[in-house]
């Protein structure tokens, strides 16, 4: 190990050979159609691309102009999980109805 390598690098959970944009450890993301958010999550790898509940995806199937923003990555899995709830509380004082709310709206 030469003086310059750091000393952790992560590993990727999944082959990057031909993954145009390579994603390290969790990340927290939205669904947005027209550019508003109904859902809010965190996963590794594909997730935010993987199926989700039956009310979500119906919800998906909705959307006339899906699209999906990663807003933070390379977190760890408890650094994640508190950025997920922080944005779904943040979305929800800004008026969102998203769909894993508790409170249906």
């Amino acid at each position: 190990m030469s003086r310059f390598t750091p000393f952790y690098v992560p590993k990727p959970h999944f082959d990057i050979t031909y993954a145009p944009n390579p994603i390290y450890g969790y990340y927290v993301y939205e669904w947005l159609d027209l550019g508003i958010p109904f859902y809010i999550g965190m996963g590794q790898t594909y997730r935010a691309w993987a199926l989700h509940s039956q009310e979500t995806e119906e919800r998906r199937e909705l959307a006339t102009k899906f699209r999906i923003r990663i807003t933070k990555h390379f977190l760890t899995k408890p650094l994640a999980h508190k950025q997920e709830r922080l944005l779904i509380k943040q979305r929800i004082r800004q008026g969102y109805c998203l769909t894993n709310q508790r409170i249906p709206c």
